[in-house]
């Protein structure tokens, strides 16, 4: 028995104590090793004489009940062929039959997160004792599948047909008070007694006494009610690309009271495996592992570094503020007038929390405290790392920070500037963070960069104008098409249908003119004979009312009446045949100069993982999460038929495509996270 698992013996109960920490010490849930550990020891217990109850209970060393950061790990369908493990372990749900089909008493005590396969295994157990502050979660629907191992149905036949579907649908935190009301668990106790209950609770019901084990099928008493929320729940499912995925779920809980256990049991896993194999779940598994993935730098140390105090100059107030939340010590430096209004904004914010009941008094006074104003450089020295952006003509403020904290030992990262030797370059977009090292940063200086932005709530990836660049190859794709032949209005209709927030005219209208080209020149594009008539004319976006659209006043924008004349007249200048483009071609366009820009920034080494490219396109460009990614797209398409793709777009001006393209067709690779 592996370190995973410990079993001991205590007054006739078996004591199975797991832990979800791998041997690297990261999570790793309910993986093949833990439940091969585990299905040795409910074996030994079960043959050992004597044992009349079994207590499953999770490490307190190891963080609470097991649970994975990525779900899928744990279901035993995903085992790689070359994975040693793969045909030893129990997978699942022989695991959870075998918890629930016990001729002993199971006791399962819940703590920490309550996920994924632990929550099927806590469902499995005759009773389910959490401890105050356990929280309850189900992930899967939102990845676009349905939980597996006897989750679905036996939580079903406990709680009923409307708790258990607004629970898997909602994908909300349940908090432990909560949860016995949902039918998620028996019994909260304070935390301190929650191993002295298990333990009087088992073997009270090995011995028969009163209160014994709930009734695991309480909910189909009322059938007649069962299949009643079945039908309410069915119609509130919303419209969208996860409909189908949830009421396929709402089929298993219905055949949670329709059907005997077994075959209850098997068509949840048919619903599993069959919604795991789309391509909603594939693209949104992919698009989940690399939101995961940024949350660790190629490289960086697994422990975190620990708060220290940092310096803010001219950059946000709210920064500083969820610095200060994340329990950093705050110095925020800037202009004078500049630190006056974030001084008053912050303490302005502050006392909203407290008003609200969001943070109590001591809270907000640990906040005022943590936070500083200086309205002079030297005011920065004590930091230990500084993010600073430029304010000065010609960055005299940067030139002269630097020669302060110069021989201090301090970490300069800078924004909206070019960084020097020892520095860190900070790229901002949306909720997006990239960070670009000069020479001599290592892993560790990106590590101390990178927490205080994680903990201000921003996604942090190693890149160097990764999102501007993607931007400006989406503007130039569009404005291929219109040249081809194709209006703005149906670039944005068919970009939009295929999930993107917004389409690229509207995101160019918002953006204004001057911000597009910005972008475009991050990508190494110019602007073509449409947008650069639009600049000429002012037509600059929604600022000044009319772009490519034009903007009134509580009306919807409407793309200018002159628009295809317009377009005509530059085709044949241009000397360009138009011809009617579909939706979908007009998609695989786009798709495919995203794609190129992508492994463009691989190659010259602006990004270094995939994965963070496709995040990059989500955070930033608003591209769908269902769709994975420009290269996850580019992955299912095959690297052979976007090559070909952006070899056509060539004679329209698109870019070369870069080498790595003819390595992908040569070795049949692929991108991958």
């Amino acid at each position: 028995m592996t370190r995973r698992v410990k079993l001991q013996r205590r007054e006739g109960v078996a004591l199975i104590t797991m832990s979800g920490r791998g041997r690297d010490g990261a999570r790793a849930g309910f993986d093949a090793d833990l439940r091969g550990a585990l299905g040795n020891a409910l074996e030994l217990a079960l043959a050992e004489p004597g044992v009349r109850a079994i207590i499953l209970r999770a490490d307190p060393e190891a963080g609470g009940w097991p649970f994975s950061p990525d779900p899928l790990i744990e279901y035993e369908a995903l085992q790689a062929p070359g994975d040693p493990a793969r045909g030893l372990a129990p997978g699942l749900a022989p695991l959870c039959d075998r918890v629930a089909g016990a001729p002993l008493p199971v006791v399962a005590e819940l703590s920490g997160l309550v996920s994924g396969a632990g929550l099927a295994l806590a469902q499995a157990a005759g009773l389910r004792i959490a401890a105050a502050g356990t929280v309850f979660l189900a992930r899967e629907y939102a990845l676009g599948y349905c939980p597996a191992g006897g989750a679905v149905v036996r939580l079903a036949q406990r709680a009923g047909a409307a708790s258990t579907i607004d629970f898997l649908l909602s994908g909300r935190r349940v908090a432990a008070a909560q949860a016995v009301s949902q039918g998620l668990c028996d019994l909260v106790v304070p935390a301190q007694d929650l191993d002295a209950t298990a333990m009087a609770r088992a073997l009270d019901a090995a011995g028969g006494q009163a209160p014994g084990l709930p009734d695991r099928r309480k909910a189909l008493a009322e059938v007649g009610r069962f299949f009643d929320e079945v039908s309410e729940m069915r119609a509130r499912v919303a419209e969208g690309r996860r409909h189908d995925a949830g009421q396929r779920l709402i089929g298993v809980v219905e055949a949670a009271a329709l059907l005997p256990i077994r075959e209850a049991l098997d068509f949840e896993a048919v619903a599993h495996h069959d919604l795991l194999g789309a391509s909603l779940a594939q693209g949104l598994i992919h698009a989940d592992r690399v939101r995961r993935q940024a949350q660790r730098l190629p490289d960086e140390p697994l422990a975190a570094p620990r708060p220290e105090r940092v310096a803010l100059w001219a950059m946000g107030d709210r920064l500083a503020l969820e610095l200060a939340s994340a329990g950093h010590q705050v110095i925020f430096g800037g202009p004078e007038d500049r630190v006056a209004r974030a001084h008053d904004r912050i303490l302005k914010e502050i006392a909203l929390r407290a008003a609200s009941g969001r943070i109590d008094a001591a809270q907000a006074e640990a906040l005022t405290t943590r936070i500083a104003f200086g309205r002079k450089l030297h005011d920065l020295a004590a930091a230990r790392l500084v993010y600073a952006e430029p304010t000065a003509p010609g960055e005299a403020d940067l030139a002269a920070l630097r020669g302060i904290v110069a021989g201090h030992r301090v970490l300069m990262v800078v924004a909206g500037a070019a960084a020097g030797p020892g520095e860190i370059r900070l790229h901002r977009s949306a909720r997006l963070r990239e960070l670009a090292p000069e020479e001599g940063i290592g892993a560790e200086a990106l590590s101390r960069a990178a927490a205080p932005l994680r903990r201000a709530g921003s996604v942090v990836i190693f890149g160097d104008g990764v999102a501007d660049r993607l931007e400006g190859a989406f503007f130039a794709a569009a404005e291929r098409c219109v040249m081809a032949g194709a209006l703005p209005d149906a670039v944005d209709h068919a970009l939009e249908d295929f999930g993107f927030a917004i389409g690229p005219f509207r995101r160019i209208d918002e953006r204004g003119l001057a911000g597009a080209f910005e972008r475009l020149a991050a990508a190494h594009r110019a602007p073509g004979p449409y947008l650069s008539y639009l600049d000429l004319l002012g037509q600059s976006g929604r600022e000044v009312g009319q772009g490519i659209y034009r903007h009134a006043e509580g009306r919807a924008p409407e793309l200018l009446p002159e628009t295809a004349e317009t377009l005509a007249a530059l085709r044949l200048e241009a000397g360009i045949e138009p011809r009617r483009m579909s939706a979908s071609e007009i998609v695989t366009r786009v798709l495919a100069e995203l794609a190129g820009e992508g492994a463009a920034l691989l190659h010259s080494g602006a990004a270094l993982r995939a994965g963070d490219v496709d995040l990059a396109a989500e955070l930033a460009l608003g591209f769908p999460a269902a769709q994975g990614g420009p290269l996850y797209w580019a992955d299912r398409m095959g690297a052979l038929a976007v090559r070909k793709r952006l070899r056509q777009l060539i004679d329209e001006g698109g870019p070369k495509p870069v080498a790595l393209w003819d390595e992908l067709v040569r070795d049949g690779g692929k991108f991958g996270i």
